[in-house]
């Protein structure tokens, strides 16, 4: 079996241990400097541990570090367990990570065809988010029946226990891990407290905060690469040579608001100057960039002007190589006018994630392991899946929740047996 994804008694395992090794109440000082060192992007997309148990913080950490990195050497998942040396010796686990490689769960050469997104993140339908990366995608010579290229993708459901929008950031992610020079992706969510209150410590507004962040995230991925770029060997899917002509990425200097000058037309300059003086700066990587905003419907009045301009941007031109996806409510967030041509609508209650979607996984999955499955095996496989399914929604999960997690229960199996030929799948 890889190791990766860890079985949940080894993830609690590496949590408790993290947590012994850090002993502070405060663990940001240790995770920044020995597991997130020159990479304070990845801390940020972490939920906060404020308001909740350390412990499920700590599993967090672990989770997110199983989750993402393979684009950057050494994995975070090996930062993380050398972090713990020499309390706690893990070197048996990082050769099986090298010798394992990265997370991968996708057929071939079609990766927006993914069926994981990551190690306990199964992907099921999605068919919109699918047709979405692809077009975002320069590369892929498709369009939609009217000949236009989407550069906005809106996720939103209308019903409000549905499930997903952590699946679309994390496909997006897992898209930047497995082709580095293609796309880049980064992050803002409106529900983190930090967002707001760095605004009101550095006594700025928060439209020039929320570029500052955006451009560090861009800086600090390209001086990964650039990083990366020095250590790896000719199979690696760095193109070095390209990485190592580029010069470091130093932190651009957004202006300040002058009372003098009308806001709008200050706040149309921060976005004009992150997309054109930032994320295509002539001779740069990735290729192309994907900004990502989180619970739009808690977007600051103050900040919504600027997501209106960049979005703006996104659909004004298709040589801007700038991709926006919104998540949750953001009707407030689109210009008017907009070009709707240009922009992917998903509502996720739309998706029905019945016995077709699941049978569809199942294939998608054998594909990936290169397993045989026969039509009749991944309907059987189908049945107990459902089954399982509904016995945990009537114990009170949320049917996408109970799905996903019948889901990973059988492909588990399905993998042991791949490893154990002799075993019986249950």
């Amino acid at each position: 079996m890889p190791l990766i994804p860890l079985s949940p008694q080894n993830r609690r395992s590496v949590a408790d241990h993290l947590r012994t090794v850090a002993g502070i109440k405060d663990p940001l000082p240790f995770l920044e400097q020995r597991v997130f060192a020159d990479r304070p992007d990845h801390l940020s997309r972490i939920p906060t541990f404020l308001g909740r148990s350390m412990s499920d913080f700590y599993v967090d950490v672990v989770r997110y570090c199983e989750r993402s990195g393979w684009s950057h050497l050494p994995p975070l998942l090996e930062n993380l367990l050398r972090s713990m040396h020499p309390d706690y010796d893990y070197s048996e686990w990082i050769e099986r990570l090298h010798r394992d490689g990265p997370f991968h769960c996708h057929p071939g050469d079609q990766p927006y065809e993914m069926c994981l997104v990551a190690a306990d993140l199964p992907l099921l339908n999605r068919n919109l988010l699918r047709a979405a990366a692809m077009l975002f995608d320069d590369d892929w010579g498709g369009h939609l029946m009217d000949g236009s290229r989407p550069t906005v993708l809106r996720v939103y459901s209308s019903v409000p226990e549905r499930m997903g929008k952590t699946h679309t950031r994390e496909f997006f992610r897992y898209l930047e891990a497995i082709q580095p020079m293609k796309l880049g992706v980064v992050h803002i969510d409106f529900k983190d407290p930090e967002l707001l209150a760095s605004s009101l410590q550095e006594g700025e507004w928060i439209e020039r905060t929320i570029v500052r962040r955006l451009s560090d995230q861009v800086r600090s991925r390209r001086n990964e690469l650039i990083a990366a770029a020095r250590h790896v060997g000719g199979g690696s899917v760095l193109d070095v040579a390209a990485l190592l002509a580029q010069r470091p990425e130093e932190t651009y200097s957004f202006s300040r608001w002058d009372k003098d000058q009308q806001r709008p037309r200050w706040v149309k300059d921060l976005a004009d100057a992150l997309v054109d003086r930032v994320i295509a700066r002539p001779g740069t990587m990735p290729g192309w960039w994907v900004v990502v905003f989180d619970h739009c419907e808690a977007a600051p009045v103050e900040s919504q002007e600027l997501v209106r301009r960049l979005v703006d941007r996104a659909v004004s031109s298709r040589d801007t190589p700038l991709r926006i996806v919104l998540l949750g409510d953001s009707g407030s967030l689109l210009p008017d006018p907009v070009d709707s041509n240009r922009i992917i609508v998903e509502d996720l209650a739309e998706h029905r994630l019945d016995h077709r979607d699941v049978v569809e996984h199942l294939r998608g999955f054998a594909t990936c392991k290169k397993m045989p499955l026969s039509e009749d095996q991944a309907g059987k496989l189908a049945d107990k899946i459902l089954d399982r399914a509904i016995a945990l929604h009537g114990n009170g999960d949320a049917w996408e929740r109970a799905l996903s997690t019948a889901v990973l229960e059988r492909t588990i199996q399905l993998e042991r047996r791949i490893a154990e030929p002799s075993g019986e799948e249950g």
